[in-house]
């Protein structure tokens, strides 16, 4: 279904989406992991150890699916849980050493993958998109402090 004439712009950010769930996609299959495991992996690659609670916000994620996503990451022993310093019951989720490789090996495809979709743009409308999306993301980024 088309986005009513007056709004291009969200026929625009759900195509955008696409693109790079794509992107996303794909790099994952070169390296034997879905989309949800890159976004995963390339978040921690960036955060570092991060809160179950932030992570799955971060993710957009239900409980469920979250836990399965860690738990299978885990068994492929892509993350693992450890002690949060500031509360002993909570956990944090952390990159293995082969997560991380993986990490840095699919931040690598992505990025060339999207780099792809803006090479026809000049040096400043690539700076106009970036600074056009971090004010989307400012926009929405404030997770959660407690599960």
């Amino acid at each position: 279904m088309p986005a009513p004439p007056d709004q291009p712009q969200l026929a625009a950010l759900v195509r955008i989406s696409h693109l790079v769930r794509h992107a996303l996609a794909q790099a994952g299959q070169d390296q034997g992991l879905t989309s949800r495991q890159v976004d995963l992996l390339l978040l921690l690659h960036g955060d570092g150890p991060t809160g179950m609670a932030e992570l799955r916000w971060a993710l957009r994620a239900g409980k469920s699916g979250f836990s399965e996503l860690i738990d299978r990451a885990e068994r492929k022993d892509l993350v693992t849980r450890t002690g949060a310093p500031a509360d002993r019951r909570a956990c944090q989720i952390e990159l293995t050493e082969a997560g991380s490789r993986l990490a840095a090996l699919s931040q690598q495809n992505v990025a060339t993958r999207l780099e792809a979709l803006t090479d026809m743009l000049c040096p400043a409308d690539k700076r106009c998109v970036a600074s056009l999306i971090a004010q989307l993301i400012a926009a929405d980024d404030e997770p959660p402090t407690s599960d």
